[in-house]
């Protein structure tokens, strides 16, 4: 015999649990980029950006370089 109580609120515990840490999470992260000495892109390591996808192709880059010549 099971106590349906109890299971309803363990259910509501456990979400609770994960928006909490979710928005605490959010706040964090926010708080470092908008408060932080850098932006956001310069604290993250390298694997962290290439996971995101935030890393520039180097193509990319060279077109906006206006240094570098175009050969024929």
């Amino acid at each position: 015999m099971t106590n349906s109580k109890f299971e309803r609120a363990a259910r509501f515990n456990k979400a609770k649990a994960f928006f909490l840490t979710a928005v605490l999470h959010v706040v964090l992260i926010g708080g470092i980029a908008t408060y932080g000495d850098g932006s956001l892109s310069e604290m993250l390591p390298e694997k962290v950006k290439s996971f995101l996808g935030w890393e520039e192709d180097i193509d990319n880059s060279l077109e906006q370089n206006d240094e570098v010549a175009l050969r024929p």
